[in-house]
């Protein structure tokens, strides 16, 4: 329920706002993919805590042109009556290539 996630251009706390942003995000994107490739997972075994980091790309049609973003992201996994729920998530966008979405930001 709390969740919270941090993205290139938006964040979000909790799960309502959670589906919100991803609901206008696919509405938007309809072709989107998303992948994320984790690399490491450490575990904290006494509070129930682990830690997963790697690569995630992101790619869609935006005015016709593929563009694709790609980066590094870390989340945050709580252990909760025997479940693992992703407590927060952060995506830190490393390149951008294609349409005039990647244009510089300021």
């Amino acid at each position: 329920e709390n969740v919270s996630v941090t993205g290139p251009v938006w964040r979000t706390v909790g799960r309502d706002q959670l589906v919100q942003a991803y609901t206008r995000l696919i509405s938007r994107r309809p072709d989107l993919v998303w992948i994320r490739e984790p690399q490491t997972i450490r575990m904290n075994t006494s509070w129930l805590f682990a830690s997963e980091s790697g690569e995630w790309r992101e790619s869609w049609r935006e005015g016709g042109v593929f563009t694709e973003l790609r980066g590094s992201y870390l989340a945050l996994w709580r252990k909760v009556d025997g479940r693992w729920l992703l407590d927060a998530e952060v995506f830190v966008p490393l390149s951008c290539t294609g349409s005039s979405y990647c244009n510089p930001r300021r």
